[in-house]
């Protein structure tokens, strides 16, 4: 069976939960590592966007190619008019924050539904164990600024 080709957007400097990891030239941490477990268990082939350093979420949202915006933490703002969100990771304390995938119009009818019902078969303890994995890998070599874009997504 061929599976459905999806196009992600993420976000290069979101360490340890997502973020670009020069050496190897792709995306490292929880949400690729989440999202890699997805398309082995199901019928979609999900492929990082023009995997780099700069930060072009918004730009390639915009222009309608990609399905899914990742890496979201809550301080961006996707100026995109469409798709909802799924949240793949809250953490509570002092800073408490959250990390959701945006789904756009441009993404194929069942997908978010799956992502839904997978990502709530993994447990906090699964993601939690993950992103410690994570974070114990060497640090991104080549860390980018923090991104300029601001968007929204509704």
């Amino acid at each position: 069976m061929e599976k459905v080709l999806v196009y992600i957007a993420g976000n290069p400097d979101a360490y340890p939960v997502e973020y670009y990891d020069a050496l190897s030239g792709t995306y490292q941490g929880l949400i690729p590592e989440l999202l890699r477990n997805f398309s082995q268990e199901t019928g979609y082939d999900i492929q990082y966007y023009e995997a780099g350093k700069e930060d072009r979420r918004g730009q390639l949202a915009s222009s309608r190619q990609v399905d899914l915006i990742s890496g979201l933490d809550g301080s961006e703002q996707i100026a995109h008019k469409s798709g909802s969100t799924i949240t793949l990771l809250e953490t509570g304390g002092i800073t408490a924050s959250s990390y959701k995938l945006c789904l756009l119009d441009t993404a194929p009818g069942a997908l978010g539904e799956e992502l839904r019902e997978y990502f709530s078969g993994v447990s906090y303890a699964e993601k939690t164990g993950m992103l410690i994995e994570a974070s114990r890998q060497d640090t991104p070599r080549q860390r980018p600024a923090s991104s300029a874009w601001r968007w929204r997504c509704s």
